[in-house]
């Protein structure tokens, strides 16, 4: 015998049951540290954005997590209706906002290290920043954001780098002054002038080098209330102060054995209290919203892909899950670019939606951009003719790598 059509309020029950146990499976991914989840689809009309708002709402009720939730599909942006709420400051009124923000323009007492080189990093700035305390002054240079370098000013004769390696015996005397006579000559780099003339090795001079930074970010990270001034260079002619520079495109390498450690280190309260500004409240105390607001932006572009990143890690810092509601896949789409900086990605599907030939094909596009596709969610399963004898009407299936 045929069960019953289900009435509204079966459907509704249905429709929590759905939520709530997919809920109960997000849970384990975030047990497992998948915190930061992309949620997108091969099309438009697959219920994508219905289901992250539903599915945040599920995992704000449980109690135990801390939810946000961020549209970026500032062409068809939805999130703003499903909670109620207006489409005004959001994430493009953030991207522009800290994009043109001139620390140099503002009290440099109010601005902590840490905030300096935050917003550096995210505007992709080059120049050097001089961070002073009674008598010191350190130099960090920085190339599109990234340290290459951070000098000493007060550094004494035998702490420079020439010095350092004649001490090691890899250096004569002599070697050092004629190294010393072409870099007051050319402006040129000391650890350059000693590559270029053969009087020592890349990796001697890298070792060196990052010892040297090591040691300066020590004794940076004891100053307790450093005064920081900027000067911008142009990026072709930012060059290391003082000789202690990065030599032939060491730059990426010293920022990610130095720079990330002062990032580490340093409080950055400025960013935290930006981002709190554009957080929307919703009808739960533990589920906030980053609309998509009114200025477009293109998160494809470096311009708004390097802020939006920063703004990324802060929000994983402040809750336990962050839902990104993704346009669908396609050539012009930030799905496969965002897809790499979070730690997981859903392929939306509705149940009789797109031909498997294109859901295929969005897969296998995630796939490529390096996306850690964590399985497919169908969606739109009509619970009007489903058997409310049945527990689940939703398929959840996990692609292993």
């Amino acid at each position: 015998m045929r069960s019953p059509t289900p009435n509204s309020k079966t459907v509704r029950a249905m429709e929590a049951e759905y939520f709530t146990s997919l809920g109960a499976e997000i849970e384990r991914l975030v047990g497992d540290g998948k915190r930061r989840l992309l949620l997108t689809s091969s099309g438009p009309g697959e219920g994508k954005s219905t289901l992250t708002a539903g599915l945040g709402r599920a995992l704000a009720r449980s109690g135990r997590t801390s939810v946000v939730v961020v549209d970026i599909d500032h062409l068809r942006p939805t999130q703003h209706r499903l909670f109620s709420v207006d489409n005004h400051r959001g994430l493009g009124e953030f991207l522009r906002d800290i994009r043109t923000f001139d620390l140099r323009r503002e009290d440099p007492q109010q601005f902590g290290l840490g905030d300096w080189l935050e917003l550096l990093q995210i505007q992709a700035r080059s120049g050097h920043l001089r961070v002073t305390e009674d008598g010191d002054a350190f130099v960090i240079t920085l190339r599109k954001g990234a340290v290459v370098s951070i000098s000493d000013e007060s550094a004494t004769e035998d702490r420079k780098l020439a010095s350092l390696l004649v001490g090691q015996g890899q250096l004569t005397a002599a070697q050092r002054e004629s190294a010393l006579r072409l870099h007051e000559e050319s402006h040129r780099p000391v650890g350059d002038v000693l590559l270029r003339l053969g009087f020592a090795e890349l990796e001697e001079i890298h070792l060196l080098l990052r010892a040297q930074a090591t040691e300066r970010l020590r004794r940076i990270l004891t100053m307790r209330h450093p005064t920081c001034t900027f000067q911008e260079s142009a990026d072709g002619y930012v060059s290391g102060h003082s000789g202690a520079s990065v030599v032939n495109g060491d730059a990426a390498g010293i920022d990610a054995y130095v720079g990330q450690r002062i990032r580490d280190y340093f409080k950055r309260p400025y960013l935290a209290s930006k981002v709190t500004g554009y957080l929307k409240d919703t009808e739960l105390p533990n589920l906030k919203l980053l609309n998509s607001g009114a200025i477009p932006y293109d998160l494809i572009d470096r311009t708004s892909n390097g802020p939006f990143t920063c703004l990324l890690n802060q929000l994983t810092k402040t809750f336990d899950v962050v839902l990104i509601d993704s346009p669908p896949v396609a050539v012009a789409s930030p799905a496969e670019t965002i897809a790499q900086m979070v730690d997981g990605t859903l392929l939306v599907v509705k149940s009789d939606g797109y031909d498997a030939q294109i859901i295929q094909r969005a897969k296998t596009m995630l796939e490529r951009r390096g996306a850690h596709l964590l399985g497919v969610v169908l969606n739109q399963v009509d619970l009007r003719q489903a058997d409310p004898v049945l527990h689940y009407y939703y398929a959840y299936s996990a692609y292993r790598h």
